[in-house]
C-alpha cells in the first residue's frame, strides 16, 4: 500500500529500501495524465486534500509570511529557473497553477494546523 503523501521526494514501503529522488533540474517528470483543464484541476484538489497533514508531518508551520514566500518561489522556480517562460502561453498558465497549488498548500496547513494543533 502506498503512503498518503504527495509530490515528496522520499517514498517509503514497508519492506523495501527507502528511495531518494535528489532534484536536478534535469530529472523531471513529464505528466501526460489529463485530457482537460478539468480533469487537471481535479486531480489537484485530490491532492490538496492530503497536503496538510503532510505538511504538519514534516514539520511545516504555517505562517503568512511562508505561504507568500513559497508561492513567490514556486512561480519563480516555474517561470524563470526551469524555464518555463519558453512555452509562451503554456508556460505562464503553467507556472501560474504551479504558485497558485503551493498557496493552496499552505492554506490547507494552515486549516489542518488549526484543527488539529
Amino acid at each position: 500500500m502506498f503512503p498518503n503523501q504527495v509530490h515528496t521526494v522520499h517514498l517509503s514501503l514497508p519492506g523495501y529500501q527507502e528511495v531518494v529522488i535528489e532534484r536536478t533540474g534535469n530529472n523531471v517528470i513529464h505528466h501526460y495524465w489529463c485530457d482537460s483543464f478539468k480533469e487537471l484541476l481535479n486531480k489537484h484538489f485530490r491532492y490538496l486534500k492530503l497536503e496538510g497533514e503532510a505538511r504538519y508531518g514534516k514539520g511545516d508551520r504555517f505562517t503568512l509570511k511562508s505561504q507568500l514566500f513559497h508561492t513567490i518561489r514556486a512561480f519563480a522556480e516555474s517561470f524563470y529557473f526551469t524555464k518555463g517562460w519558453k512555452g509562451g502561453l503554456d508556460g505562464w498558465i503553467l507556472s501560474f497553477f504551479y504558485a497558485w497549488y503551493i498557496y493552496r498548500c499552505w492554506r490547507e496547513l494552515k486549516k489542518y494546523q488549526s484543527r488539529y494543533a
